[in-house]
């Protein structure tokens, strides 16, 4: 990253960073895939596995679109692990294809967010 400043010596300085970003959790698979025909039941499910913080919660969950899925959210435990079931279904009664991402915002401090990807290709 370049700056620039008023010091006749020194008009540009060039700065650099960099640090260790810890995954806050993971994701399998980390984009949600919805294909089928129109007017059938399309589903699908991620999980999401803390890692960072092993023990948080996701205390809201919105779509950035939403027209064309609904989605609901289920905390689990594998063995002594929590995990969150993600099932996503699709409402598009047309054949067509589509994108959103659903955003999930955790109790962490400070608040993260969790956002997965939804590709939709409906066919007739």
């Amino acid at each position: 990253m370049k700056i620039h400043t008023n010091d006749p010596v020194y008009r540009v300085v060039t700065v650099s960073m960099s640090g260790l970003v810890r995954e806050l959790a993971r994701i399998e698979p980390k984009l949600i895939s919805l294909e089928g025909k129109a007017a059938t039941a399309v589903t699908a499910q991620v999980k999401i596995f803390p890692v960072a913080v092993p023990d948080f919660n996701i205390t809201d969950t919105t779509a950035k679109d939403g027209k064309h899925i609904d989605f609901s959210l289920e905390k689990q435990k594998d063995g002594a692990k929590p995990v969150f079931l993600l099932t996503v279904r699709n409402k598009k009664e047309s054949p067509d294809r589509f994108f959103d991402t659903i955003i999930m915002t955790t109790d962490t401090t400070p608040k993260r967010e969790i956002r997965v990807r939804v590709f939709g290709n409906i066919l007739p």
